[in-house]
């Protein structure tokens, strides 16, 4: 099933939030997202780079690593020799970037396995648990406007 060497292609879209969304440092409403496709034998896997400023990553700097990154993916199967070799070229930054290659390979296997994802790597099918809302920093009212929203569209107390 895998035939040929694997190809790595990306596309960097922006994606525009209903509201801005602000904490104590910065307010955004557009965030570059870097979605990463793995294609091998016929089949593909997807991942996402979503960069963070914290870890000193821009939208330039995902798409600048990427081809030196993916250059390392392979084999598919060898996430552990992915995660050395993403490593050996770039032992401590630009973390999303080798999160998206490593779910483009998690979700290869997944398709060459004809199982889904949660199952290959032995997980429960069962719904998982709430996270958190976060509601953006803004006048009181309309904080208290987002928190009442976040209510009625499920999320709790």
């Amino acid at each position: 099933m895998s035939a040929g060497a694997p190809m790595v292609t990306w596309e960097t879209l922006e994606l525009h939030t209903a509201q801005p969304f602000g904490i104590a440092r910065w307010t955004h409403s557009v965030y570059p997202r870097t979605f990463v496709t793995l294609s091998q034998g016929g089949l593909s896997g997807q991942g996402e780079a979503a960069p963070n400023a914290f870890y000193g990553e821009t939208r330039g700097t995902v798409e600048a690593v990427l081809p030196l990154l993916a250059e390392a993916l392979t084999d598919p199967w060898d996430w552990d020799g992915l995660h050395a070799a993403m490593g050996t070229r770039m032992p401590h930054d630009h973390p999303s970037v080798k999160c998206a290659l490593e779910m483009a390979a998690v979700e290869w296997c997944a398709q060459a396995a004809g199982v889904p994802v949660w199952r290959l790597l032995g997980l429960s099918p069962a719904p998982l648990p709430e996270s958190s809302y976060t509601v953006s920093l803004a006048p009181l009212p309309d904080m208290r406007r987002q928190a009442r929203e976040a209510v009625g569209r499920g999320h709790g107390c």
